[in-house]
């Protein structure tokens, strides 16, 4: 869960995504790029409600949570060192 309100590029939500750990993030700096709410991450609002929501969501949907995993580890192979080298 990353409830920023700046951040350029946060790498710690593509090493979420690497282990297959579902990025429950706000939307800031390249999250923006890298997130399709609901296919590989989901999006918050900056309030203890939506963050529990999104949060038990996850937990509560097995079917979700197993989507967003197996995207978000698919996302961040895309930004694997060489694989970057070679695409930028």
């Amino acid at each position: 869960v990353m409830p920023s309100f700046n951040e350029g590029g946060p790498r710690v939500t593509l090493e979420a995504m690497a282990c297959k750990v579902p990025v429950i993030t706000s939307r800031v700096g390249v999250m923006l790029d890298i997130i399709k709410h609901g296919e590989n991450g989901l999006f918050i609002d900056w309030d203890a409600k939506d963050i529990t929501e999104k949060i038990l969501a996850s937990l509560n949907d097995a079917n979700l949570y197993k989507k967003i995993a197996e995207n978000g580890h698919n996302t961040a192979q895309r930004f694997e060192r060489k694989k970057a080298i070679k695409n930028y």
